[in-house]
């Protein structure tokens, strides 16, 4: 089974951002006003955050269709497993 790291560029919203480029990721949010450090974008990869739903939509527009919400939003959890995800109160 590969590796938490590993698998945060396997699903479906992590390849695509890899193949993009983080660097790359960031100018381009930046450029459409929805401005991110490349340390945030590492955190959607990580699972340790997501981006929230306008900025989520304005990935899918730049992705130019490679990703859908739905994988923007099965990201984390395909990346921290089952069970491991944390809820806050």
């Amino acid at each position: 089974m590969p590796r938490r790291s590993e698998l945060r560029w396997q699903t479906r919203f992590g390849s695509w951002v890899h193949d993009f480029g983080v660097s790359n990721l960031v100018q381009e949010l930046q450029r459409v006003g929805e401005p991110i450090s490349q340390k945030g974008v590492y955190a959607w990869m990580s699972g340790d955050g997501r981006p929230n739903y306008e900025r989520a939509l304005v990935l899918t527009r730049i992705s130019g269709g490679r990703v859908r919400l739905e994988d923007i939003a099965r990201h984390r959890h395909e990346v921290r497993g089952r069970g491991q995800e944390t809820t806050r109160p």
